[in-house]
């Protein structure tokens, strides 16, 4: 892969992990790619383990998670 298609694939990963959407057209509307090199990245995050594969409707869980950081001034 060329460093663009690395910079659009690792936005993307951050897009989908962060927002919990594991969609080939919100990966096309958030970065303005097109179909192909949007589902190009999709199957790529399937094979690195960032999605599932999709279920029988066609959605993909996203199985990365964002860890949450504590609040600021909590303690307990």
């Amino acid at each position: 892969m060329n460093t663009e298609s690395d910079l659009q694939y690792c936005t993307a990963v951050g897009l989908m992990v962060t927002m919990a959407i594991g969609s080939t057209s919100y990966i096309q509307r958030k970065l303005g790619i097109g179909y192909n090199d949007a589902a190009r990245i999709v199957e790529r995050m399937e094979a690195d383990g960032v999605l599932a594969k999709p279920d029988h409707v066609g959605k993909r869980e996203v199985l990365l998670r964002v860890k949450s950081k504590p609040a600021l001034g909590v303690t307990k």
